[in-house]
């Protein structure tokens, strides 16, 4: 495998497990609060649920907080990227230049913030002990399946098979 190529892959899964810690404590009652705030409602589930130590704990904080950092960031472009989008779409010709510059910036964002991302989840996950990491495993694997397609559409197996037999 190329180095970028897992230089690509490392930064995806460090924005993948900091997004999925965030998304962990951003339950339905909490979704106008910023950043910061379910950072710090992650932090609180999540040492209470792993029995965390304060070492433990000043990880897991370090962590949560440059993650909320990041999405706020991200959260902020968002009025502009949309801005963009609309300008492409209205546009009698595609600008696949002003698209591919945009995917640039954002593979960038990526690249700038995956090492410290990297290096703080491992700082967490090399401070817990193996009942802690299998726990933490087990809450990560509650909540993968409540986003995106399952948490709108239900299974996709499901709807694949009532789409060939809605008899079923």
């Amino acid at each position: 495998m190329k180095r970028s190529s897992k230089i690509i892959i490392a930064s995806l899964m460090a924005l993948g497990v900091s997004g999925a810690v965030l998304a962990y404590g951003a339950h339905h009652h909490c979704k106008n609060a910023s950043a910061e705030e379910k950072a710090a409602m992650v932090n609180h589930h999540v040492s209470r649920k792993l029995e965390l130590n304060s070492e433990q704990e000043v990880h897991l904080q370090a962590l949560t907080l440059r993650a909320a950092e990041i999405i706020e960031e991200v959260r902020n472009e968002r009025d502009t990227r949309q801005q963009m989008i609309d300008e492409l779409l209205s546009d009698e010709t595609f600008d696949q230049n002003m698209l591919l510059q945009k995917i640039s910036e954002k593979t960038d964002l990526v690249n700038r913030n995956a090492p410290e991302m990297v290096a703080l989840i491992g700082q967490f996950v090399d401070s817990l002990d193996s009942e802690q990491r299998a726990e933490l495993n087990s809450m990560l694997s509650e909540r993968r399946g409540l986003r995106g397609w399952r948490h709108r559409y239900g299974n996709p197996q499901e709807a694949r098979r009532w789409q060939d037999d809605p008899q079923s």
